[in-house]
């Protein structure tokens, strides 16, 4: 009797350790499970994720491409309304002999007054030719040459746009990389080839206006003003121009 009851005791103790064990065994299951399901969630979410991103990728990539074409369109719009431009003005008879531009008249008003001045003659549908640099080193000399010109090509824009001006910018283009494939909405920018000087550049397309449209030069260039001012065009110092784009 004494042995059956001992061996009782010893069957009673492993049932329990053994039931012990499988309730930590469960236990153990059950948090693998759980780790299991969060895993798989957070597999889902970055499946989700990258799904997205896929998708905004190659709509940022779509809207790049028709970017790219209405660019490229824009272009060759600018660029064929530039040879018809060519085209009209070479139909234009030569000027007759005794015709000559005659200068904006500035009011009186306005005199000593050359910003204001500066300003009549933007509103008064002339054509402005802007020697660039030389509007540019006396302002922004402390920045290089790229952003010079970036720097003065928006502030014209957004002065043509203000003032309705025929904005022209003329820059020495032989050495600017894809300089000739930008486009510009409110502005002409004229970049010099190679071997041809700004300077020559401005004069030649003074030279091409019809002499009963205005013009505007602004440059301090003596020579340049002197050609100008023979050409019966207004002249605006380089400075008081960088204060009608940038102020004072």
């Amino acid at each position: 009797l004494e042995k059956a009851t001992a061996e009782g005791v010893a069957l009673a103790d492993s049932l329990r350790a053994a039931r012990m064990e499988l309730r930590h065994e469960r236990d153990r299951h059950a948090a693998t499970t759980a780790r299991l399901e969060r895993v798989a969630h957070e597999a889902d979410l970055a499946g989700a994720a990258a799904e997205e991103a896929e998708e905004v990728r190659d709509r940022v990539l779509d809207e790049r491409r028709d970017l790219l074409g209405e660019t490229e369109h824009l272009s060759d719009m600018v660029k064929g309304a530039e040879t018809l431009l060519a085209g009209l003005r070479s139909m234009l008879p030569p000027p007759r002999e005794g015709d000559r531009r005659e200068p904006v008249r500035v009011p009186g008003a306005y005199a000593g007054l050359p910003d204001r001045a500066a300003d009549h003659l933007m509103r008064c549908g002339a054509t402005v030719i802007v020697d660039a640099y030389n509007v540019t080193l006396g302002r922004l000399g402390h920045l290089d040459i790229a952003e010079q010109r970036e720097r003065l090509l928006t502030g014209c824009e957004q002065l043509a746009a203000r003032t309705g001006a025929d904005i022209v910018v003329a820059i020495d283009g032989a050495n600017i990389v894809g300089a000739h494939a930008q486009v510009r909405r409110h502005v002409r920018v004229l970049y010099s080839p190679e071997g041809v000087d700004a300077d020559d550049t401005i004069r030649e397309e003074l030279s091409r206006v019809p002499v009963s449209r205005p013009v505007v030069v602004v440059t301090d260039d003596r020579a340049v003003r002197t050609d100008a001012r023979a050409l019966g065009a207004n002249l605006v110092d380089s400075p008081v121009f960088a204060d009608l784009l940038w102020g004072r």
